[in-house]
């Protein structure tokens, strides 16, 4: 079923009110970093000892931790690129990048990247079957 033009002018202009939503959600939770490392005076933070931190600083197993902390860098990141996007594919590169970046920084297990590219490439393939044999969605 084909959407009309006012339909589909009324998705773009709720997109674009989201938009600067996400934005200024993103940058107040990225503000919230800093206060991470002023758990305890005198110490020093070092890059890769970040996830630790956080897991200090809310008492929460590691684990929560190193997800939340690659949820951030990857909001940072991929926010921007997925608001002015036309397709899924730029989004999904830029992440699959910054979670090969997290697990280089022993952020993120490999098993989590694993996974992840696992699902992304069963959703492309139902797709990619559908394309293929013509009974698309419409």
């Amino acid at each position: 079923m084909l959407r009309s033009k006012k339909e589909k002018e009324r998705k773009r202009n709720k997109i674009e009110v989201i938009s600067p939503f996400l934005v200024i959600l993103t940058i107040c939770i990225v503000m919230a970093l800093p206060g991470v490392h002023a758990v305890t005076e005198n110490d020093e933070v070092y890059l890769l000892d970040l996830p630790q931190k956080f897991a200090d600083a809310f008492n929460i197993p590691l684990f929560p931790a190193q997800i939340f902390t690659t949820g951030i860098i990857m909001m940072i990141f991929m926010l921007p690129i997925a608001i002015w996007s036309k397709t899924v594919v730029p989004p999904l590169f830029v992440g699959f990048v910054v979670m090969g970046l997290c697990v280089a920084l022993t952020w993120l297990p490999v098993w989590f990247l694993v996974i992840s590219a696992m699902v992304v490439a069963l959703m492309f393939a139902g797709g990619m079957r559908n394309w293929l044999s013509g009974t698309s969605e419409t």
